[in-house]
């Protein structure tokens, strides 16, 4: 047989390949993720936290930001609460700071360190600090979701993607985070949507 020959032979084999493919396995093949960042204030911080915050269910402490605009800040490369832990009959402010990470593609502070004030508390300390790491690390910030609520609804506050249409809380994925001068800033991979889905 001539090289020619085989050449067309490979050309008619690899169009019968490329037919007998299924169309939605090919079309997804062409399709890319896109990568985006996303800026997270402190007022949208603040809002992130006080959701995860709520969906605690640990009555040993309850973890709760301090009324005003200073209880979450970003400071160097660190973000900063300011909280009410509240154990029984004992209620301490205390100051959590922390690196912003993620976690389970959710947000989350690595390496916290707490501290509070007055003699009792200062007494109580050990025990605040443990059970304030537990509520934080069981309940991290979803931002994912955050971010698919508001691509649905442009009334929604903020975070918001910087692109236009409505996602998926499972088509976003959280690559890294780095604290800013006055906000986080978060980069979100935004994956294409499964042949036949929508946004719900």
């Amino acid at each position: 047989m001539s090289l020619l020959s085989i050449a067309q032979a490979g050309l008619i084999f690899s169009s019968i390949a490329t037919a007998l493919t299924p169309l939605p396995e090919r079309a997804a093949s062409r399709r890319a993720a896109s990568v985006v960042e996303v800026r997270v204030t402190a007022a949208d911080g603040r809002k992130l936290v006080e959701e995860a915050l709520a969906q605690g269910d640990n009555r040993m402490l309850v973890l709760t930001l301090q009324p005003g605009a200073s209880a979450f800040q970003v400071e160097g490369a660190r973000v900063v609460l300011l909280a009410t832990a509240q154990s029984g009959p004992l209620t301490c402010p205390v100051r959590i700071s922390g690196v912003p990470a993620i976690q389970a593609n959710r947000l989350a502070l690595a390496a916290p360190d707490i501290s509070t004030s007055g003699m009792f508390c200062e007494r109580a300390l050990d025990l605040l600090r443990q059970k304030s790491l537990e509520s934080l690390s069981t309940h991290p910030w979803d931002l994912a979701r955050r971010l698919a609520i508001a691509s649905l609804d442009p009334k929604q506050p903020g975070p918001r993607l910087p692109v236009a249409g409505c996602v998926l809380p499972e088509q976003l994925n959280l690559k890294s985070v780095r604290a800013q001068s006055s906000f986080l800033a978060v980069t979100v991979e935004i994956l294409p949507p499964d042949p036949g889905t929508g946004c719900r």
